[in-house]
């Protein structure tokens, strides 16, 4: 089920959050990165907590970040093994500026790309194409890291992500930011604030149809 619609400003804070950093975490590496990231997605849960208020459920937050940092682990463990690195990069797992990359990237799902959970079409076209340039700066800004084959790389990357982001917008819908039955709860109180306004209408119908009816036939 797709999440309510969210105001301008938390989707441009959330996108900027991302991209600080995806920044930070290029450019600096492990030094800086794990406080970033913990800081990002304190911030996160806040404004998420503005936005929805006591709807806000921070164990469905912290359950979307865990999934997807556990396919982010896989993902760039397969990357590793398939060679997209250089080999001066000899890390047996991914390194952990990295995987802070795909928690800061899990608190977008809910932010800035939650337009992207019924539309997985695009979703998988946008992995295709984003996800390769976003790797290709990335090895460009880092003074540690580099792709092994830029061609081959990117190939490879495109591939794995035309599958991975429409998987995780998929279960950025499952887990749902809201508290169970927030939702429907919306919805009823929705449907009870028109109810009287039917009733008016429909009172109206019946007393412009009466008059019509007691007029005397000829």
């Amino acid at each position: 089920m797709a999440q309510p619609a969210m105001p301008v400003w938390f989707l441009i804070a959330n996108a900027l959050g991302f991209q600080a950093m995806w920044l930070i975490a290029v450019i600096f590496g492990d030094s800086l990165t794990l406080v970033a990231v913990l800081l990002l997605v304190l911030i996160n849960f806040f404004l998420l907590y503005i936005v929805y208020q006591a709807r806000f459920s921070w164990r469905n937050e912290v359950l979307t970040i865990a999934v997807c940092l556990a396919i982010g682990f896989f993902v760039e463990w397969v990357n590793l093994q398939l060679g997209v690195w250089s080999t001066s990069v000899s890390h047996a797992l991914p390194p952990l500026w990295l995987l802070a990359i795909w928690v800061a990237f899990a608190t977008s799902l809910h932010g800035s790309l939650a337009f992207l959970q019924d539309r997985l079409v695009l979703a998988a076209f946008a992995g295709l194409i984003f996800s390769p340039l976003s790797y290709f700066a990335g090895a460009k800004l880092s003074p540690n890291y580099a792709l092994a084959d830029p061609y081959k790389s990117l190939v490879i990357v495109g591939v794995i992500w035309f599958f991975v982001m429409p998987l995780l917008a998929v279960l950025a819908a499952k887990i749902s930011p809201l508290k169970v039955g927030a939702v429907r709860a919306g919805d009823s109180a929705c449907a009870r604030s028109i109810q009287p306004q039917l009733a008016e209408v429909a009172s109206s119908d019946v007393h412009k149809k009466i008059p019509n009816e007691d007029k005397p036939s000829v």
